[in-house]
């Protein structure tokens, strides 16, 4: 198929050259977003463990408190014998540091909110690919069209950014080192993939028509 016929598909070189730019914003757009979803369930991933490692924490510290006030001669547990030289205090003060940690930090509820925005992303994410595979290789679709709900998929990309928990830079290192480690455990699923130029797209579907 050479360009006069992938222009006819689309009633002319303009009509197809504006698809082909906004085919090429819809897959930066989908780039985005996919970033941004993955790092904020890396995000949830990483919070919630330390949220869960925290409370074991508290609860092992408390533990040796017990030991600490109620130990005797009798009644000695070698788990508990390197930290019997703390004090009641200083066991009291790692509790409470703890504690405050847990509150104000809060990692549980952060990771649910990490999470709840990742799936906010990831379905906005699935729209815009949506609107790549079928409704930009729709004959029947006017670009105005289109072009209007190009700009509506981004005015939501825009509010939920606003909207979602903004990460700091250390999530994107932490996203980029989980792809990496997929790519060396042999039981974690990892593709590598990169998205094909519009022409190579209308040749494969020869250009989608419901009517």
């Amino acid at each position: 198929m050479d360009e006069k016929d992938l222009h006819s598909i689309f009633g002319g070189s303009r009509e197809f050259r504006m698809r082909k730019q906004l085919y090429n914003r819809s897959l930066s757009t989908k780039g985005a977003l996919k970033y941004t979803y993955l790092r904020n369930y890396v995000a949830a991933e990483w919070v919630g463990r330390f949220g869960w490692i925290l409370d074991l924490f508290i609860v092992i510290i408390a533990s040796i408190l017990l030991y600490v006030l109620t130990k005797n001669e009798a009644t000695e547990f070698v788990l508990f014998y390197p930290f019997s030289i703390l004090t009641p205090t200083d066991l009291a003060i790692i509790i409470l540091i703890g504690s405050l940690l847990s509150t104000f930090y809060g990692p549980k509820l952060r990771s649910r909110d990490y999470y709840n925005a990742g799936q906010e992303l990831h379905q906005l994410h699935d729209q815009v690919r949506s609107f790549i595979e079928i409704d930009l290789m729709d004959t029947n679709k006017e670009i105005s069209k289109l072009r209007e709900t190009y700009e509506g998929l981004e005015d939501q990309r825009h509010r939920l950014n606003q909207s979602t928990p903004q990460l700091g830079g250390h999530w994107y290192r932490a996203m980029e080192w989980k792809q990496k480690y997929k790519k060396w455990v042999p039981w974690e699923e990892y593709r590598e993939y990169s998205d094909p130029d519009f022409e190579t797209v209308v040749v494969e579907s020869g250009g989608y028509n419901d009517s």
